[in-house]
């Protein structure tokens, strides 16, 4: 158990909030540095017309192949490097999929679970493929801020407390689009954030070219050797269930 000794005055800020793990040193760091920072923009305002959003709840329709529906995936599978597919969503569900479509640089926040708040970069691997209504999609509007640059900052240790301090109470256990309206960017020197935003760019296009260079070496493997890679993915897919 950690424990430590905060102000009354530490505590006023926040609106009265009394959960202790709000209060763990690592973070007071990083509300104090956001407190501090001299320029902050809220991220609506540099977002897309309705670029934060999430798509409805449903009831799956699965389908047995890509011939009948359209690649489905969990938020547990997109935290993996090579996050395989073998579930698929149902064509019957009609315009929904084209909802929770994932598209090449959207920002992706996990609203419930273990990882909530958690943010994810969709790579060009992941383009197209239906995921889960437990993800908010969040289309930076590059004209106002480099989606690179917003994916750093919300990722970064600052960000996330600024996510989570966007949630009052013990019981929430979703976050939803609302809640990250009016969250804080800090806005820095804007030729920093265009290096920063473009290392991170690179970053994800070499993950995503490495990813599809590691699927076809390993179906060349699983070919010679008479296995096949669609029965292993179904394996390793069961875990995330």
């Amino acid at each position: 158990m950690r424990t430590g000794a905060i102000l009354s005055t530490t505590v006023l800020r926040p609106g009265l909030r009394l959960t202790g793990s709000f209060y763990l040193p690592r973070d007071l760091g990083a509300a104090e540095a956001l407190e501090k920072a001299t320029k902050t923009e809220p991220m609506r305002s540099l977002c897309v017309p309705d670029g934060i959003f999430r798509g409805p709840i449903f009831r799956r329709i699965p389908a047995k192949s890509a011939a009948y529906g359209r690649p489905y995936v969990a938020p547990a599978q997109l935290e993996r490097v090579d996050i395989g597919v073998t579930r698929f969503l149902s064509t019957l569900h009609g315009e929904l999929l084209d909802e929770l479509a994932l598209r090449s640089g959207m920002l992706l926040v996990t609203c419930s679970g273990m990882s909530l708040g958690k943010v994810l970069w969709a790579r060009d691997d992941m383009d197209g493929l239906v995921a889960s209504h437990d993800l908010i999609r969040i289309v930076p509007d590059p004209k106002l801020i480099h989606p690179g640059y917003l994916f750093a900052y919300l990722s970064s240790r600052i960000g996330r407390v600024a996510i989570r301090r966007q949630i009052y109470g013990t019981s929430i256990k979703h976050i939803e689009p609302e809640h990250l309206f009016e969250l804080p960017v800090v806005r820095i020197d804007r030729k920093k954030e265009a290096q920063i935003g473009e290392s991170v760019v690179r970053a994800q296009s070499a993950i995503s070219n490495g990813i599809v260079t590691l699927r076809e070496e390993r179906d060349r493997l699983h070919a010679a050797m008479g296995i096949s890679s669609a029965e292993e993915a179904e394996d390793d897919d069961a875990e995330v269930e």
